[in-house]
């Protein structure tokens, strides 16, 4: 292998950025422990309310230092791209379902209509097969048009996961298992759109110099989204449904989680069409451009 390599010059290693990555924690530590602690200590305790002060704060920071360092942690310039930006806060959005997908269909299933756990493990395997056969189909699909098909991929993404939420939005103790079948595996097809058209639509609009950041800057948003998710579907739950043993108000609370789960994905079809659909989209080296 050593020697077949080509004899490639180093380049010089670029400064870490000491100042951003210290920042990001500061972002981090308090979003995670307002997500985490909010419903349990009350949203107007001193220690929340800090939280949310040195949120702010840190966040203010890191873009000053970002848009001064040569080699920042994060290359806020990406951000001037729209395509990028679009399909960066589709990440963020689409982790939301995912999130009331994990929590509040067991919730639902067992607290609400009384099921077992193998059941409301059951309505997952519909879900699961479909995730398995469709990316290939969708991968397939976008391949052959990609520069005009990204966006078209997200979009589908943001109906499937708009149209199996909503299914779930209605539920009450008579609802049969087959609607969560329905919802959940509307939302398995909405993934394989979701793997297939996202990774292109990010790196159509990254060059090889940042294409490592901005990737990961990707993963990031996805945690943030999912955080952020839990703070407000605890949040909106807690308010309806102080007591999961009151079965109408359990109800209800269920309910409305899953219908802000249908607007994120409605809001995910609005992105794709605004700003992930290219204006010219000749190429993806003409879309990045």
């Amino acid at each position: 292998m050593f020697a077949l390599c080509p004899d490639v010059p180093r380049k010089p290693m670029p400064n870490i950025d000491f100042g951003g990555i210290a920042l990001m924690f500061c972002i981090v530590g308090p979003l995670m422990y307002v997500s985490s602690f909010g419903n349990r200590i009350g949203w107007g305790s001193p220690s929340i309310i800090g939280a949310f002060i040195l949120l702010i704060i840190a966040i203010f920071c890191f873009i000053t230092v970002e848009k001064k360092i040569a080699s920042p942690l994060v290359n806020l310039t990406l951000f001037k791209n729209p395509i990028y930006t679009g399909a960066l806060l589709c990440t963020f959005l689409m982790t939301w379902y995912q999130f009331a997908m994990r929590v509040y269909v067991p919730l639902k299933i067992q607290n609400l209509m009384g099921l077992s756990a193998a059941a409301s493990g059951s309505v997952l395997l519909p879900r699961s097969i479909l995730n398995i056969i469709f990316p290939t189909l969708c991968g397939a699909w976008i391949a052959k048009k990609q520069s005009v098909r990204c966006w078209k991929g997200l979009l589908f993404t943001g109906l499937l996961i708009a149209g199996g939420n909503f299914m779930l939005s209605f539920t009450s103790p008579s609802t049969t298992l087959m609607v969560f079948f329905i919802g959940l595996g509307l939302t398995g097809i909405a993934e394989s759109f979701k793997q297939a058209a996202l990774t292109p639509a990010l790196q159509s609009a990254l060059t090889a110099e940042n294409m490592g950041s901005g990737m990961s800057l990707n993963s990031m948003m996805g945690a943030m989204g999912s955080a952020v998710s839990g703070c407000v579907f605890g949040v909106v739950f807690d308010a309806i449904a102080p007591d999961t043993k009151v079965i109408p108000d359990l109800a209800k609370a269920g309910n409305a989680v899953f219908l802000i789960a249908t607007l994120s994905g409605l809001l995910v079809c609005l992105l794709a069409c605004s700003l992930v659909r290219p204006k010219n989209p000749v190429s993806l080296t003409t879309a990045s451009a």
